[in-house]
Parts: structure tokens; sequence; C-alpha cells
């Protein structure tokens, strides 16, 4: 067994493109949660905006817990990625088949012109701000922190299938839900999922400061 970074990730461009495939994976189960408490989630709804967050933190749970146990093998988290992605494709041809797909593409452009057509300088400038912020974590992981226990432990976590105890390594005592997830998304070789998670929990905060001022839901 190889215990290197690189060989848990893929190589570019394949690597983002998994990720984002996992995150819109997370998005559809945490939209479906939250259509079982009758919540709005048109699009432009800050509700709607929280889908992801609810998807990841359902799936923490459950990997969470397997973690715990010692039943968060490489096997085991690849086959729950991989499960999450085929139904995404499922759903997106099901969507296509039903001529819904479209509906929402048009419905998608519309809104963001009415949004920039109303949008103020500062408005610009948050949006710009956002950019820069997706652009960034689509790159690469290079930062010690990241690359220390962030990436570490779900390393750890993949090779011996539970939460490693190590207490001389001081920073691998900070771990969370987000390492958890680190491991379910290097179990197919995603390395940007963590990068993304962090980034729509910014905009989940954003939408909510956002519309809330509005009077918007």
């Amino acid at each position: 067994m190889s215990y290197g970074f690189d060989a848990y990730v893929l190589v570019p461009p394949y690597s983002l493109v998994v990720s984002v495939l996992l995150l819109l994976a997370c998005d559809m189960v945490g939209n479906i949660f939250l259509r079982t408490f009758k919540l709005k989630l048109h699009i432009g709804s800050w509700v709607r905006l929280q889908a992801p967050l609810f998807g990841l933190m359902l799936l923490a749970i459950l990997v969470y817990s397997m973690a715990l146990m010692g039943f968060a093998t490489l096997s085991n988290l690849r086959f729950i990625s991989s499960l999450l992605i085929i139904m995404l494709g499922a759903h997106f041809i099901l969507r296509l088949t039903k001529i819904k797909l479209s509906r929402d593409v048009k419905y998608i452009v519309n809104y963001g012109k009415n949004i920039l057509a109303t949008s103020t300088v500062q408005d610009y400038m948050v949006y710009v701000i956002l950019f820069g912020y997706f652009i960034f974590s689509l790159s690469p992981v290079t930062n010690a922190d990241s690359l220390n226990y962030h990436s570490g432990v779900a390393l750890e976590v993949l090779r011996n299938g539970l939460i490693p105890i190590a207490p001389e390594w001081f920073n691998g005592r900070l771990f969370g839900n987000e390492e958890i997830l680190n491991a379910l998304g290097l179990s197919v070789g995603a390395e940007q999922f963590g990068s993304l998670i962090q980034f729509v929990s910014l905009l989940s905060i954003y939408s909510i400061i956002r519309y809330s001022n509005i009077g918007n839901q």
C-alpha cells in the first residue's frame, strides 16, 4: 500500500471533475432532505443554498460513525462516493428526459440577469471576491495546514478505517467533520473536495446575510 498523498488523488483535471460531481451529489442529498420539510427551494432562496451543507452534514454523520467503529475503509468510502455520483448521474438523466433540466437552466440564466441588473457597486465587489475564492478552491492542495492534518487525518482514516489516535501528533487531534469528509473525497481521488466544501460554506453564509436583508426566502 502506498502512503503518499499523491497515491490518493487523481491527475488533473479528473480530480477537479470528480470533486465537483461529488459536491453536486451532496447538494442533491441535501435538496431531497430539505424537501421533506416542505421548504421553498427555488433558485435565489437562501434555503436552497443551504442544501449542500445539509447533504454534507448527513454524510458526515454516516462516515463519522463508520470511522468510530473502524468501518471507514478505503473500499467502503469509495463505494459510498461512487454510489453518490451514480445517483447524481441518474438524477441528471431523469430530469433531462422530462425536459426539466433545460427549464432549470433557463430559469437560472434569467435569475442571474435580474440579479446583475439590480446589483449595486458593493454587490459587484462581493461577487468578485466570491469568484476569486471559487477559483482558489479549484486549485490543488498546497498549504501546510491542509497537508498536515486536514488531509493527513483523512489519509489515516483511509489507511486504517478509523480515526487516528496519536498523542504525539498535536495537530492531528484537531480533526472534525471536514477531515472525515475529506476522507470521503480522497477515496475517489477528489483532491479539491475539501476546498469546495469551504467555498459552499462561505456562499451559504453570504446568502443568509444578503437575502435576510432584502426580505426574500
